[in-house]
Order: structure tokens, then sequence, then C-alpha cells
């Protein structure tokens, strides 16, 4: 498991690195979908994490969760914010919730968003993570027989 934390963490650094080297380089067409890359990879990082901190192992169906198929990238790139709202509604009634933010408001003096928004913009932040996806498949695939697109890289260059 650590062996597989180690390797996920430098396998995002090194996605990390090379979107940036290309973004300098005004490469935005693969910058772009190697930002997303890293961002799907390092949910990989804190299922590790979870994982090594319960001292328990990754189920292969977990795994191939994850890392095969198409629904597989927007998995890694929604579940943290589907988690979030999942865990507010389903562990925390709003009850509660507004006792723990009032208790946060006094204690720290800042203003806690409310239950339902809270919720609401968890499920906003979804969508806009699995858009991401889509802007990733743009960049990196071409549609040759499709005269009514073509990727970013075209899209741009003619420009």
């Amino acid at each position: 498991m650590i062996d597989g934390y180690t390797k996920c963490l430098k396998h995002v650094t090194n996605l990390i690195e090379a979107s940036e080297i290309l973004y300098s380089a005004k490469k935005y067409f693969a910058s772009i979908p190697l930002s997303v890359l890293a961002i799907e990879e390092s949910y990989k990082i804190v299922l590790f994490q979870q994982h090594l901190s319960s001292k328990q192992g990754i189920s292969e169906m977990r795994w191939k969760k994850i890392s095969q198929g198409d629904a597989a990238h927007r998995h890694k790139l929604t579940s943290i914010f589907d988690d979030s709202k999942t865990e507010i509604r389903d562990r925390i009634s709003e009850q509660t919730y507004n006792q723990v933010a009032a208790f946060q408001e006094t204690l720290y003096g800042t203003k806690v968003i409310p239950y339902k928004t809270a919720i609401k913009q968890a499920g906003v932040e979804t969508e806009r993570l699995a858009a991401l996806n889509e802007i990733k498949k743009h960049c990196f695939y071409l549609h040759w027989d499709d005269p009514e697109w073509s990727n970013f890289c075209l899209s741009t260059s003619e420009a």
C-alpha cells in the first residue's frame, strides 16, 4: 500500500510538471488534459491515504472502479464532492450541522455556509469537475470523421 501511495504521488507530480512545461510553451491543448489527469490521479492518493489510515487493503473491485472505463474518469474527478454531499446529507442532520456551524462561527469568527447551500454547492462542484473530463477528451482526441468537430489543438491553431 505504501509503495502504491508513493508511486501515485510521483505520477501526479510528473503529470503536473509536464503540464507546467507545456503550459509555459503555450501548448495548452496538451497542458490542459495533463492537468485534468493529475486531478483524477490525485483521487488515488486520497484513496490510498484512507486505506492506509484504516489499515485496510483496496479491493480489486474498488480498484477496477477507479481505473477502468470511461465512468472511472468521471468518478475520480467528482467523487470527493459526491462523497462530501452524501456525507453532509446522510450523516449530519440539518439541526446538527447548524449547531456545529454556530459553534464554529463563535469560536473562529467565520461564517459557515448554510446546510442546504453546502449540499447544493457540492452538487455544482461535481458537475464542474465532470465537465473537465469532456474538456480533456476534446484536447486529447480527434474525431476525424465528424465534419462539425475538431480537437482543441486544431481549433486553436486555426484562430
